[in-house]
């Protein structure tokens, strides 16, 4: 298996909003909508004066954002929030969102982190890509022995512990509570504890249990 990160050059819209108004943000966790189009994604704000629903509002503005929604994190030093868009420039790129692990933007566009099987598919990929008008550049390819590819989240479990943690869910005591990530993920405070309980079983056998 090959951990490949590839650089296009394009931005997202809302992300090219935030640097307009010198915030700097970064992309922590991508996840697809199931039949919806576009992405939501759980984003990183440097706080630096901005509040939570300045920049909510200022990201709910954007071309193809669907909702916006910020919270500050338990130190002050940052906004975390889940953006939801109707449609999603990797995507349109040609990107299997399904193998991506990570995504991060700069100045020079968005970096995709991608697991693929073999290296005719990223040949495949790059042909795709290409031919869909965008001009892709392979940074790194790293082969991943077989005892390297540990037991993977899934990617909303994923999302919903990064923002826990940044939130403050573990701290003692508690910074936020399950009511307060259900009104940013849009769920049940019941489907919070029942997402975070299966992945922290998950996390404790890929630990214990290997």
């Amino acid at each position: 298996m090959l951990l490949v990160q590839v650089l296009l050059p394009f931005h997202c819209p809302w992300s090219h909003f935030l640097r307009a108004r010198g915030l700097r943000s970064s992309i922590v966790k991508c996840v697809p909508n199931q039949g919806a189009g576009g992405v939501t994604a759980l984003v990183k704000v440097r706080a630096e004066g901005s509040g939570a629903d300045e920049v909510s509002r200022i990201v709910g503005s954007a071309n193809g954002v669907v909702n916006a929604k910020f919270l500050k994190s338990f130190d002050g030093s940052s906004l975390i929030g889940l953006v939801r868009t109707s449609r999603c420039m990797c995507a349109l790129s040609g990107i299997p969102l399904r193998k991506v692990v990570g995504v991060s933007e700069d100045e020079k566009g968005v970096r995709v982190r991608i697991l693929i099987d073999e290296p005719s598919e990223l040949n495949d990929l790059i042909r795709e890509v290409t031919a869909r008008g965008f001009k892709p550049s392979i940074e790194e390819v790293v082969q991943l022995r077989g005892g390297e590819v540990m037991p993977r989240l899934k990617p909303r479990q994923e999302q919903l512990l990064v923002a826990a943690l940044e939130l403050g869910y573990y701290e003692v005591p508690k910074k936020v509570g399950t009511r307060e990530l259900a009104e940013l993920f849009g769920v049940s405070p019941r489907a919070v504890s029942e997402v975070l309980r299966r992945a922290h079983k998950r996390l404790v056998e890929s630990v214990l249990m290997t």
